[in-house]
């Protein structure tokens, strides 16, 4: 999963060069591409991520 999970961040922000310090905002995430990764997130590993979480 966490793999997976670099792999859908990266391709969000079209970047390959994501860490676990990457702030997704700062690199060029915005709101509706958020919700776009937590519904692609939730969909495939059957997880809720409530919305308020996610920053």
């Amino acid at each position: 999963m966490g793999e997976e999970l670099v792999a859908l961040w990266a391709q969000m922000l079209d970047t390959d060069s994501i860490t676990s310090d990457t702030d997704f905002f700062r690199n060029g995430g915005d709101s509706l591409q958020i919700l776009e990764l937590l519904t692609a997130v939730e969909q495939p590993w059957d997880v809720d991520v409530p919305v308020e979480d996610s920053h």
